[in-house]
Order: structure tokens, then sequence, then C-alpha cells
């Protein structure tokens, strides 16, 4: 594959950038670590938009499909789009829709009845 020009955008800055079949995510948010001082590798989110869904790009697949589907379309550019995480909630519009949404999780304790080996089907109340 032939290494694909991205234009990276950030608020009204940009950085070109040139992604190639072994390109990783971690190399490119070194790269614009090193640009753009405001952000650190766990801070971003870097995406792109196809149609009106917002594609996270998480993982070297991730990078290297958009990087095809740019070259499958004869596209001149892939435009990626950083943000800080905790920005999500705030830029989203009703026409995107987040795949990446956080799910609220939590913890939930309880204890475990313990079971006696030394006598059959008996429970030890905790």
């Amino acid at each position: 594959m032939k290494p694909v020009s991205a234009v990276i955008c950030h608020k009204e800055d940009t950085l070109l950038y040139r992604i190639g079949l072994k390109e990783s995510v971690a190399n490119m948010k070194a790269s614009i670590c090193s640009s753009w001082c405001e952000f650190s590798p766990l801070s971003m989110e870097i995406f792109h938009i196809v149609g009106d869904q917002l594609k996270v790009n998480q993982s070297d697949f991730d990078l290297q499909s958009a990087a095809l589907f740019t070259l499958f379309h004869n596209l001149p550019t892939l435009q990626l789009h950083v943000r800080h995480k905790s920005e999500r909630s705030s830029s989203r519009s009703s026409r995107i829709i987040d795949i990446d949404q956080p799910r609220s999780s939590e913890i939930i304790f309880f204890e475990k009845p313990r079971v006696d080996y030394d006598v059959t089907n008996k429970v030890k109340e905790p």
C-alpha cells in the first residue's frame, strides 16, 4: 500500500501526516503530542467522519482501514480530527452517532456463600 496523506485537524490548526501500511496509532499520537503540547497520548481521541457517523480510530487496524478506504475511493487525503476525550459529550451533534460512548458501570460487592466440601449439600452462611 502506498502511503496516504492525512490532514489532522484540531479546532483551527492542522497537521500533515503520512499513513503507511505499518503505521500505528501510538506513533501518530506521539507525533501529535510533539506538535500540540495540550495533548497526551491517553487524553486524546482520533476520529474521522464517514457520512453522518463519527468513527473513532482506537487501534492500528482502524487507522489502516481508514487509509485503505481513502485509497479505494481515490480521495486525495484522509481528514482526521483529534480532540480531548473530555470533549466527547460537548461536541456531539444530533446527526453524529458516537459508537464509542462510555457505558456506565459499577462494582457490586456481595458475599458469596461458602460451600463446606466435607458435608455434601450444606452451605455455610457468611
